[in-house]
């Protein structure tokens, strides 16, 4: 008998000048549960009387349950169709974990077919971010610059819910970044987080969410791309292959500088002080409104920033290179860091930077790639990598089911 995760849409509410956007989710695992997004009323105007929000938002929990996804609302079919195409995606990547369901709303309509109008964007106050929302305020991105009227940033991804007052510190952070450059800042929550999903899945899912929910104002909802086009990561949640499977005829989901470096984000972002600031990279450190200083994230972005010849922001928190770069010898590093920290290096000689940080990059990079060489996880990556590119993925599911036992 067919399971089903059922979305019941129900009635908005308004408290203390907020707005809360909520279904009841009920599926044979959970039982019956709550699903919010909380936004300010002066943006509720902006939200969408159809259910795609949610539709995106549970599409991970159906295809992990293998339950067909019942909505009691109304769902562009357009959506619906990119669905099935998302879906047939991620299920060929990890079919031992998401299987193919159906989609089956009360009512499907065919929405509208929005000329380009205004964007909005997915805001952290992080790198990729703010070299987005640079580029298409002020920077140069030719004809692939978007109308971006609005930053969005969310409570409930990385700061967690029961932090307000540390993302009150982050959003006030975030506001005065966008706000420079002639932006509206839209703090909203979500309890996305809640559901139970790999969030290095399903992370591209739930902004493509969030983004969603105001498309009666906007056309086109913007996702800073995390990897760039020479180096891109499969499987992984945000991607400029699925990201844009979210849309609908009406809202268009963007990956957003694709073709753009950590390097070359960093040397951007260098000429905005705001930016320069009150940048936040990190989610790793005790205080989730600021950068720890000795995580990977941190120091890798500071030596970005000085590789392109810039004095790393000192809202960064590393004392200094030298010193960041010792860290960075006591840390594991996955080989895909590894590899950016060598771009990093070949950068700065490249443009003569001798500076005695150079070197010790070097003898650590070094070191790393050792490390990685002896490390039986990481051969077995490599390993099953390499079988990929030859085999297919087919046999991929069965090669890692044999490693695993």
């Amino acid at each position: 008998m067919t399971s089903h995760l059922h979305i019941w849409p129900q009635m908005s509410l308004t408290v203390d000048q907020t707005a809360r956007i909520s279904a009841v989710l009920e599926d044979p695992e959970s039982g019956r549960r709550d699903f919010w997004f909380r936004v300010p009323l002066e943006h509720f105007s902006s939200v969408t009387d159809l259910a795609d929000p949610f539709v995106t938002a549970t599409i991970f929990s159906a295809m992990r349950c293998e339950a067909d996804l019942r909505i009691h609302g109304v769902v562009s079919r357009s959506l619906l169709r990119n669905l099935e195409e998302f879906q047939t995606a991620w299920h060929s990547w990890r079919p031992d974990h998401y299987h193919i369901v159906d989609v089956i709303p009360d009512q499907e309509v065919e929405g509208r077919t929005q000329t380009p109008g205004e964007a909005v964007i997915a805001f952290s106050g992080g790198l990729d971010s703010c070299f987005s929302v640079w580029r298409h305020t002020k920077g140069d991105c030719g004809r692939l610059k978007r109308p971006l009227k609005a930053a969005l940033m969310v409570h409930g991804f990385d700061i967690p819910l029961h932090e307000s007052d540390v993302f009150s510190i982050a959003a006030g952070n975030s506001r005065t970044i966008v706000q420079s450059v002639g932006l509206d800042f839209i703090p909203m929550a979500c309890t996305f987080r809640e559901l139970g999903d790999d969030w290095e899945d399903a992370h591209g899912a739930a902004l493509a969410s969030c983004l969603s929910l105001f498309s009666k104002r906007f056309s086109t909802g913007l996702i800073a791309g995390s990897h760039v086009y020479n180096a891109l990561r499969f499987p992984w949640g945000s991607n400029p292959l699925t990201d844009p499977m979210l849309s609908s005829d009406s809202f268009s989901i963007v990956y957003d500088a694709a073709g753009a470096s950590r390097l070359q984000k960093a040397k951007g972002v260098s000429e905005w002080q705001e930016a320069m600031r009150l940048l936040r990279v990190c989610w790793q450190g005790d205080h989730k409104d600021r950068n720890c200083g000795n995580c990977l994230r941190c120091i890798a972005t500071a030596l970005c920033f000085a590789a392109m010849g810039v004095h790393p922001p000192t809202c960064l928190g590393v004392p200094s290179l030298e010193e960041g770069i010792r860290v960075l010898q006591t840390l594991p590093v996955k080989p895909v860091a590894v590899a950016r920290l060598e771009e990093i290096l070949v950068a700065a000689k490249e443009v003569g930077i001798e500076a005695t940080w150079v070197g010790a990059l070097e003898a650590c990079v070094h070191r790393k790639k050792a490390q990685n060489r002896r490390n039986p996880n990481t051969l077995r990556y490599k390993t099953l990598a390499s079988i990929r590119r030859v085999l297919g993925q087919d046999l991929c599911h069965k090669i890692a089911t044999c490693v695993r036992h």
